[in-house]
């Protein structure tokens, strides 16, 4: 049975929206050589320099040796042992 009422009440809604991405900003990198693994927080930003999301991309097995290595993949200034910023960038683009 239903009846009518005129009560108001409160109620959270989700709203989905969509954002354009204009900018990836890394913000945070935990290197966890004990499990083989980098992890790389990184935030999605719109064309209003506004934060919209964020997302972790985990480099691990493979992609951490190559990560760490002398791989031309990086190009020819390359050092084993470590990465920069655009070797992140780099790995990033191919696992997402």
């Amino acid at each position: 049975m239903i009846r009518n009422v005129g009560e108001k009440i409160r109620i959270s809604k989700y709203v989905e929206v969509e954002e354009i991405v204009t900018k990836q900003k890394i913000v945070s990198i935990v290197v966890k050589p004990e499990m083989n693994s980098v992890e790389v927080s990184i935030s999605l930003i719109n064309n209003q320099d506004e934060s919209v999301a964020g997302k972790v991309i985990n480099i691990s097995g493979d992609d951490y040796d190559l990560l760490f290595s002398d791989a031309n993949y990086f190009g020819d200034d390359k050092q084993a042992g470590t990465f920069k910023e655009a070797d992140l960038w780099k790995m990033i683009d191919k696992l997402t």
